[in-house]
């Protein structure tokens, strides 16, 4: 779903100064750009658990998901928060070789926690993601539409404070 730009919100996004604010690989960043994207967000990390990884699970719990909250739209937080078209967003990822997956984000409200779902496990296996690796998820538009970017940072001791 796209939203015009006059629903967008200009939303200063304060983070407290014992999280760390990783730099974007370049990979990354020019799989952004190869899609017409700029100025990626940092939206949140997750040291990811067994259940992340569990092939029989198709969902990720997003982790501090305030700066997520505040990098959508007013109509794209209204359909997640409120259950508008069954609270479900529709979102692109795309990995740093340039792959993208159409997912679905959502708000489960019996555990009141924003959730990556639809495509989480083909992302997982495809990058063969394993339990204690550092997820991240950063944020961008094209073209007013939502797109996620997703980056893993492997033997990474030291994870933001929760």
């Amino acid at each position: 779903m796209i939203f015009p730009p006059e629903e967008y919100e200009r939303v200063r996004i304060l983070r407290p100064p014992a999280l760390r604010r990783p730099l974007l690989p370049p990979g990354v960043m020019n799989a952004i750009q190869s899609v017409g994207g700029s100025d990626p967000v940092f939206l949140t990390e997750k040291r990811l658990e067994p259940s992340d990884v569990n092939m029989k699970l198709n969902w990720l719990f997003v982790p501090k998901a305030q700066a997520l909250l505040a990098f959508m739209s007013r109509g794209e937080r209204e359909t997640v928060e409120n259950g508008m078209n069954g609270g479900i967003l529709r979102v692109t990822k795309i990995r740093p070789w340039g792959q993208h997956y159409v997912t679905k984000f959502k708000k489960w409200p019996s555990l009141k926690q924003l959730v990556i779902i639809k495509q989480w496990t083909k992302l997982v296996k495809e990058n063969w993601l394993m339990e204690d690796e550092l997820f991240q998820l950063w944020g961008f538009r094209v073209n007013y539409s939502l797109y996620f970017a997703v980056n893993v940072e492997r033997g990474v001791t030291r994870m933001a404070q929760e």
